[in-house]
């Protein structure tokens, strides 16, 4: 693909919707054409990351948002060479800021979980070189919100990142029980946010007995 193909494409975020659209394609032809496509563009990491961060978050197509979310995580957290080493700070922060919008704001539950398993990658990776301070508290807030689709959000990556390792939640941990009693109190509390709020009580029991 030329330059000047991939520099039409980054000019214009419809282009890029009909670009996802292809991806989704069911045809091998049209859908290996796509990804080339896309291959090319990740040599733009600014540019990659932010039309798949604006198709997530704006696209008027729940199979669009719900699959540019998991090509975040991915472009994130799996690509070589590395997207987000290689995007720029600003771009970093952008990312950073947006995905804890997403999950406040996105109201279909499928990508919201999505979103989340972005977030929990992403922060697993960040805290380890201390380069997210910002989530820990903005998880906790999630985690007592009147919203329980939220608590649940904000549930659901502090489940994940115990998964990953305990030390990642050392920070937060005098703060953090006390904040679980108090989503488990909350009178919106429902069966999905409680399992993850006994999940999470569970592996930080674990972690304090070591």
């Amino acid at each position: 693909m030329s330059a000047g193909e991939v520099q039409l494409l980054i000019g214009n975020p419809a282009n890029f919707e009909l670009l996802v659209q292809q991806l989704l394609s069911t045809d091998n032809d049209s859908r290996q054409q796509a990804e080339r496509v896309y291959e090319a563009l990740k040599a733009h990491p600014d540019a990659c990351l932010e039309l798949l961060l604006r198709t997530m978050r704006q696209s008027e197509k729940l199979e669009h948002r719900s699959f540019c979310a998991i090509m975040l995580r991915k472009a994130l957290t799996q690509s070589e060479p590395n997207i987000w080493t290689n995007s720029s700070p600003q771009m970093q922060a952008t990312i950073k800021s947006e995905l804890l919008k997403a999950l406040v704001e996105e109201r279909e539950n499928t990508v919201v979980k999505k979103v989340c398993d972005t977030v929990s990658e992403l922060a697993a990776d960040l805290l380890d070189k201390s380069a997210w301070p910002e989530i820990l508290p903005a998880l906790q807030a999630m985690i007592i919100s009147a919203t329980p689709a939220t608590m649940q959000a904000g549930l659901l990556i502090l489940a994940n990142l115990a998964t990953y390792s305990t030390q990642h939640l050392r920070p937060a941990l005098p703060g953090l029980q006390p904040l679980l009693g108090q989503c488990l109190a909350h009178q919106s509390i429902d069966v999905q946010v409680g399992m993850l709020a006994d999940r999470l009580f569970a592996h930080l029991r674990l972690f304090l007995q070591q």
